[in-house]
């Protein structure tokens, strides 16, 4: 069933309103299954990439309520309805791993919530369409994505809100405070990027080249022991939060 954007809005207006029946469940659930073929048009097209992809064909029911009621924007104009998720190792990856998906997807619209986080969120966001239809590809990196799992445990089992950037202040300090030590590493790979290409580009002068070597060789030494020590942090809060929450859940099913 093919639904005009005018239909769309108005059952996006309804869920916002609470007026929920079984016809607008029927129908909402018709909009969401429209958006499978798109989603895995897309799946296939990183899978092409030897990407590991992960993600859901729709978003449920109560997120797409949640998002509306949270946000002014219409329903049509939702572009995370479909959304997969793709995480690399590195920044380095990750520009190469943009750059391939730019030409795989078709030149979708890119969004580098890099430079400008989103309550601390970290990541490039894709939304490619197939057939007039989103759908949105999450590429990650290993730390960005850590960093995210945790955002969603701790709202989870302190408060849900921190996804948005409200709730316990110590909570969303202790968030940013990881985003900004990310930001840092993330600063660090680019310092050694710039490094090696300065090195690629003093092949006729062999004092610069031996210069640029012992920066570069001290920049990884701080950047590959630093991003080490992160990611053992955030792999043991990740743990700790999980641990928390299933004390939580047993105490509540008691």
């Amino acid at each position: 069933m093919q639904h005009s954007r005018t239909q769309i809005d108005k059952l996006g207006d309804r869920l916002r309103e609470g007026l929920v029946d079984a016809k607008v469940l029927t129908e909402l659930e018709a909009y969401r299954n429209s958006f499978g073929p798109a989603y895995a048009h897309v799946c296939e097209r990183l899978s092409e990439l030897r990407h590991e992809v992960t993600g859901r064909p729709a978003k449920s029911t109560g997120a797409i309520v949640d998002k509306l009621k949270r946000q002014s924007s219409r329903l049509s104009q939702m572009q995370d309805i479909a959304g997969c998720r793709v995480v690399v190792e590195d920044i380095i990856q990750q520009r190469r791993a943009l750059g391939a998906m730019q030409v795989y997807l078709d030149d979708p619209q890119v969004f580098d919530r890099r430079s400008q986080p989103s309550h601390g969120y970290r990541a490039i966001h894709l939304v490619a369409s197939f057939d007039g239809v989103k759908v949105e590809v999450q590429l990650r990196t290993r730390l960005q994505h850590l960093w995210a799992e945790i955002s969603e445990r701790l709202s989870d089992v302190v408060d849900p809100g921190l996804k948005y950037g409200i709730g316990d202040p110590d909570a969303l300090r202790f968030l940013q405070n990881i985003s900004d030590s990310i930001d840092g590493i993330e600063r660090a790979e680019g310092r050694r990027l710039a490094l090696m290409a300065a090195m690629d580009g003093s092949r006729t002068n062999p004092r610069i080249r031996k210069r640029i070597k012992k920066d570069l060789r001290e920049t990884d030494r701080r950047f590959f022991d630093g991003r080490e020590r992160l990611t053992g942090f955030l792999q043991n809060v990740r743990d700790e939060v999980d641990f928390r929450s299933a004390e939580f859940q047993l105490e509540t099913v008691a």
